[in-house]
């Protein structure tokens, strides 16, 4: 995926979706990736090498130690939590669910992340084809800013749309929308916030 050449060789590890009301619609697709690298220079991951996806998922220890890491003790491994929009949505919408449904993050963790998404940014060569691509017939373009002649609605994400959030080894948390970096927090609490969802 070209949205995870930019932190570095992942592996996937986990998939998911987040569905919303007694309808069960599906709001987005959830990924968890690994640093390969990382993840073969950790002998902490040897007991689970041999595992199946059900003894994974029956037994916390992998995940324990995931939510732990990086610590002082070892752990030192990237992580990226990649969600994948599956339907378009309004850039408030995303504001009041990180409010509403993130139940880790503080309240100061989710004035962070709402304010970074406030910032005003010019779109990049990447998201102006996004606005005029077919598959985007609303021209949203997730609160960045477009010229005139794109006709573009900064108030929505288009489906298909890809927030990244990346757990650092050294602790920080790098958020990129399609693959560009919005902003960077070195708060691993805030990180670690964001993975236990």
């Amino acid at each position: 995926r070209d949205v995870l050449a930019v932190v570095g060789r992942h592996t996937l590890v986990g998939v998911g979706q987040f569905v919303k009301t007694m309808l069960k619609i599906k709001v987005y697709g959830v990924a968890l990736y690994l640093s390969k690298r990382d993840v073969l220079a950790d002998p902490n991951f040897v007991p689970h090498a041999r595992s199946s996806a059900d003894e994974l998922r029956q037994g916390d220890g992998l995940y324990n130690y995931l939510m732990n890491a990086p610590s002082s003790s070892g752990g030192r491994i990237d992580r990226t939590l990649l969600l994948k929009l599956n339907m378009q949505l309004s850039t408030e919408t995303m504001r009041t669910s990180l409010q509403a449904d993130w139940k880790l993050l503080t309240d100061e963790h989710k004035e962070m992340l709402v304010s970074t998404s406030f910032k005003p940014r010019d779109a990049d060569e990447k998201m102006l084809q996004k606005i005029k691509s077919e598959e985007n017939s609303s021209n949203c373009s997730c609160g960045q800013n477009a010229p005139a002649e794109y006709n573009a609605d900064p108030s929505c994400c288009a489906r298909g749309t890809d927030l990244v959030f990346t757990w650092r080894k050294n602790g920080d948390l790098e958020v990129r929308l399609d693959g560009r970096l919005i902003d960077s927090f070195p708060v691993p609490d805030l990180a670690k916030g964001i993975f236990y969802e």
